[in-house]
């Protein structure tokens, strides 16, 4: 089983030594950029394997920040306190986010995601799986923030939709 303890103490936004490092001390090959999008999946090495992480990778930033307005406590000597304060604040436009989408029917439940690690660069995520995720779908989605004053709910698409029920170098009975 690789050990990917080290990948699970990584912090939310690590540097590219400390995620080459976690990855060398896990046991596994350091990632390097991809020609294009790609979805890994690391494995136990068990009898029977579980999935026990994702490395989602882009050729695009998976996250991306913008000045996005919000409502903010107004000034303490303001005539109307009901009135509402709007400021331009930094704030996740596009991230990437565990699917709330229901499983279509007839497909595998969701996995438990514990974390989304968010690479250098914001084009990799290392997704940590919840334990017994052997058997079910690792779903992402990219999610566009709402926008309270335009009045625009948030949004998904569809990023990552993988199934998780065996290893593949496990034989198909």
């Amino acid at each position: 089983m690789p050990a990917i303890g080290p990948l699970a103490a990584l912090p939310d936004a690590p540097t590219g030594d400390q995620l080459d490092a976690a990855f060398q001390a896990a046991g596994l090959t350091t990632p390097q950029t991809p020609g294009a999008p790609m979805v890994q999946v690391l494995w136990s090495t068990d009898a029977t394997p579980t999935p026990l992480a994702l490395v989602v990778e882009c050729s695009e930033t998976l996250w991306r920040s913008r000045l996005m307005p919000t409502q903010v406590q107004g000034p303490i000597d303001s005539v109307d306190p009901t009135h509402h304060w709007w400021a331009a604040r930094m704030t996740d436009w596009l991230s990437l986010k565990p699917s709330t989408a229901p499983a279509p029917a007839g497909s595998l439940p969701a996995a438990g995601i514990t974390r989304i690690i968010r690479g250098p660069g914001l084009g990799r995520a290392v997704v940590l799986l919840a334990p017994g995720a052997r058997g079910t779908r690792a779903a992402l989605d990219l999610v566009v923030a709402a926008d309270a004053l335009a009045g625009s709910a948030e949004s998904r698409a569809v990023a990552v939709d993988v199934p998780l029920q065996r290893a593949p170098w496990e034989e198909e009975l």
